[in-house]
């Protein structure tokens, strides 16, 4: 996702279509790769059904966070995917029952002073709050299908499962594009396929198939580098921001820093392979 902010800005698209070359193109790289695989397993039609319409819920989702962008700036709002593990959390508190962790509840903490710090600047109040209403918006609905999918990665390959929403992302954003959905240059051809094949597709193919050799606190660690890719993007393309917001962002972006602590104190517990004997 940080990456994907990063090249939608430097395209120019807005964000409907940004979003329809990752759905569509995305869905083409995921559909190519279940066609040559041999484990693929297909769910029942119903679930079928169902996973492509939780597509447009995914399509909105991604809308809103390219829409946030646009408001925020790329750093900035790069900086807002560090609230996303808690906004996930405190869904997940709400319908599964699940509790906030100490680790999250102090995150939570430090994130809302950041907010705190942003809300003291003079200038662009409206941009500021439209900006992370958009991020807000955008993290709640994914969080909605990571609970929706809770359930059913369990007894469903999840590649095919992203691969249905994927595709029934695909008539919401055709339908809501406004420019051209063909690209009208060589330039925009390759940002198209930047966001499509490389951010989406193959993001999606080689983050399910990490699944199966990566533990959890790593998974976590690498989720949360969306955040610095996303920092370090928006400033190679010249994108600046103010002191104050620089401060906001360390408080905001602070779940990275557990997340390496918590990885680094779970390496420590991983058993030392011992040399074999000759």
């Amino acid at each position: 996702m940080g990456l994907a902010g990063v090249f939608a800005e430097a395209a120019g698209f807005e964000p409907w279509r940004t979003t329809f070359y990752r759905v569509a193109l995305g869905s083409l790289i995921l559909g190519s790769i279940l066609l040559f695989s041999k484990k693929r397993k297909w769910p029942s039609l119903h679930l079928c059904l169902f996973f492509v319409a939780l597509g447009s819920v995914l399509g909105l989702h991604w809308f809103a966070f390219f829409k946030s962008l646009k408001y925020l700036g790329v750093i900035l709002g790069s900086a807002m995917i560090g609230i996303q593990p808690l906004i996930i959390g405190s869904v997940a508190a709400m319908i599964l029952k699940e509790r906030f962790t100490p680790r999250m509840l102090l995150s939570a903490g430090i994130t809302l002073i950041g907010f705190v710090i942003l809300g003291m600047g003079p200038h662009q109040q409206q941009h500021l709050v439209l900006g992370i209403g958009w991020s807000l918006f955008s993290f709640l609905l994914f969080a909605l299908l990571v609970v929706a999918n809770r359930k059913w990665v369990v007894s469903e390959s999840p590649l095919v499962l992203t691969f249905l929403q994927m595709s029934g992302a695909i008539p919401l954003t055709f339908l809501m594009t406004t420019e051209p959905i063909l690209p009208e240059s060589a330039t925009s051809l390759g940002f198209a396929l930047i966001l499509g094949i490389l951010c989406t597709g193959m993001a999606h193919g080689f983050y399910n198939a990490s699944m199966r050799v990566l533990s959890a606190p790593l998974v976590g660690l690498m989720l949360s580098l969306e955040v610095v890719y996303g920092l370090l993007g928006g400033w190679v393309i010249g994108d600046r921001i103010s002191a104050r917001e620089l401060i906001a962002i360390g408080f905001i972006t602070n779940i990275l820093v557990f997340d390496i602590l918590h990885f680094l104190k779970m390496r420590k517990r991983l058993p030392v392979p011992q040399p074999e004997l000759m």
